[in-house]
């Protein structure tokens, strides 16, 4: 017979019992521990943590089965064996209760004994496999989830700025609107445009523009406030969306935007270049489409670019 390819700690308080197992499973078993009582099992166990226990039910001191409670609560999938000759039914209920993966009679009888184990020692396979392959598919399932939410996001994401695309800006917008009817609370839309942006990639080159279109998205959602968003509507155009602000206060946080990108020095390889942005501004209400209110902003953008550039234009300026 090979050896089986488990742990075992035998626990017997009579000698030649101890010994007659002994030689039956040493060499036939992968490790085999000895003990005479529940106290010395225990710390045998706590030490090497063995697959399986073989252990007596009346033993002094520590009994086998509080031993095995003991046991379970430290290592729940650990097999558990009653070696025994008591067979009170109370005992052998409790035996149960506990756990209990096999009961073997004495005297003890080598070809079934081993028998036995090798049956556990089969159970002890098969469940380690079938908890690899449930890891396995954890982990699988895991990374799906994980890819589908990067799929997810890349799919709402602007791959140059990393600020929301179009589709995530109709989304949210979608959401400010289902907001704005529980609670009547108008929120506002801004278009902003890089003034004067293709003489940037005219004179220093296309990666300049992808360079200064990078930076200003940061910089612009750096500076507003955390409920507030922006998103690359196209080009050189930024779309921004406050929630529950009404024309004013979209008003003081477009200028903040216009101030903060006309004051900014953008450093590219040796260059200095210098910005300003034209920012039109809208709010919204049930009078209108939210397309409709991103065209009065954009008309209001159009308005502001006609009056001079670098300034914030309301519809109601329009």
């Amino acid at each position: 017979m090979n050896k089986l390819p488990i742990t075992v700690l035998y626990v017997e308080d009579e000698h030649i019992i101890l010994q007659s197992v002994k030689d039956i499973l040493e060499g036939r078993v992968r490790k085999l521990f000895l003990a005479t009582n529940g106290k010395e099992a225990l710390e045998l166990f706590k030490e090497h943590m063995p697959d399986v226990i073989i252990t007596d039910i009346k033993m002094p001191g520590i009994d086998g089965l509080d031993l095995l409670r003991a046991v379970k609560k430290i290592k729940p999938d650990t097999k558990l064996v009653i070696l025994t000759a008591f067979g009170k039914k109370n005992y052998l209920m409790d035996a149960i209760t506990i756990g209990v993966d096999k009961f073997i009679l004495k005297p003890v009888e080598e070809k079934s004994y081993l028998n036995e184990l090798k049956d556990l020692a089969q159970t002890i396979k098969l469940e380690k496999q079938l908890k690899l392959e449930e890891e396995r598919r954890i982990k699988a399932q895991e990374e799906l989830e994980e890819a589908n939410k990067r799929l997810s996001r890349l799919a709402r994401t602007d791959p140059l700025t990393g600020l929301s695309n179009r589709r995530d800006i109709y989304d949210k917008l979608d959401y400010e609107i289902k907001r704005f009817e529980r609670n009547d609370k108008p929120f506002s839309i801004a278009i902003g445009d890089i003034d004067e942006f293709k003489s940037i990639n005219d004179n220093y080159g296309h990666d300049a523009g992808d360079f200064i279109l990078f930076s200003i998205a940061h910089h612009m959602r750096a500076i507003l406030r955390k409920q507030d968003i922006v998103g690359r509507w196209g080009g050189e155009e930024f779309i921004f969306i406050f929630p529950e602000t009404n024309i004013e206060g979209a008003q003081i946080v477009a200028e903040k935007v216009r101030k903060a990108v006309e004051n900014k020095i953008m450093i590219y390889k040796e260059f200095k270049i210098s910005l300003t942005i034209t920012i039109g501004v809208a709010t919204y209400d049930q009078m209108q489409t939210i397309t409709e209110c991103i065209k009065k902003a954009d008309t209001a953008l159009y308005n502001g670019k006609q009056k001079g550039k670098n300034c914030v234009v309301t519809y109601s300026q329009s």
